[in-house]
């Protein structure tokens, strides 16, 4: 293998650890009625900074997915509607750990499991 082929997109691994996505996305008539107290109010977790971080994510992954195929990984618990990552207080920080079992019970295991044994034969 030459210098060139070693760089290229084929011979690279990306791996993405997400913090949490939102089981509950906002629907278009959600959206559609709400003002600008709705979109920044830290009850319905703010969901102006949501729309905003999701959707620079989720650009992101489509991106990857694309250009990398199988050479892309992602990461990401789908979070309840009641967490929030924006909160520190330890109510809401079990809820996260919660979500988090729950992602790794559903399939994240296997796949850590999966992507930790491509890692050791390179």
């Amino acid at each position: 293998m030459n210098e060139a082929e070693g760089a290229g997109l084929n011979n690279q691994l990306l791996v993405s650890f997400g913090t949490g996505q939102a089981e509950c996305r906002i629907s278009p008539q959600q959206a559609s009625l709400w003002g600008a107290l709705d979109w920044s109010s830290i009850v319905r977790g703010i969901p102006l900074y949501q729309v905003c971080a999701d959707g620079s994510a989720d650009l992101f992954d489509y991106i990857c997915k694309a250009l990398l195929k199988d050479n892309y990984v992602r990461f990401q618990p789908l979070i309840d509607r009641n967490a929030s990552t924006f909160q520190a207080d330890p109510r809401n920080l079990e809820r996260i750990r919660t979500a988090a079992d729950r992602y790794l019970k559903a399939g994240g295991r296997a796949k850590i499991r999966c992507l930790a044994q491509r890692l050791l034969l390179g």
